[in-house]
């Protein structure tokens, strides 16, 4: 008799306190309409984060451009808008920018040791700080 009980009681725990839709659990504490959404087109937004992945493959991973836009990025546009894609590097910057059809432009900027961050032409809203670290230089 105690088998079966005890069994019962696990499965109502086990129901009463798993989320059926962790989606819409979250949805209480966050509901969607109270979140950022990103503003743009698939393309725009496609755009910003292969800028944001080429200026890291070029200024942290240390990659060369041609070989880090071929084959790092792609995946945020597209297929068949690839074609249209090129890119600038402005060593100077620090930046790479992508443009699309000669029309759309996003960039991204190397900034110290936080890495690539997307341009959004507004700048960035905190200050770099240096990160000190024990580990070995990345080409090591």
């Amino acid at each position: 008799m105690m088998r079966p009980l005890t069994l019962a009681l696990l499965l109502c725990l086990l129901c009463c306190t798993t989320p059926r839709d962790p989606v819409k659990l979250s949805e209480q504490f966050a509901p969607l309409d109270s979140m950022p959404q990103p503003q743009g087109t698939e393309v725009e937004l496609g755009l910003a984060g292969y800028a944001k992945v080429l200026c890291s493959a070029l200024y942290v991973s240390g990659r060369e451009a041609e070989e880090a836009f071929r084959n790092s990025g792609f995946f945020f546009l597209p297929e068949e808008e690839l074609p249209f894609v090129r890119y600038e590097v402005d060593e100077n910057e620090r930046s790479v920018t992508l443009i699309w059809r000669d029309s759309v432009r996003r960039s991204a900027r190397f900034i110290g040791d936080q890495g690539c961050i997307i341009d959004n032409g507004q700048g960035i809203f905190f200050q770099p700080v240096e990160v000190n670290t024990a580990l070995p230089a990345p080409l090591t």
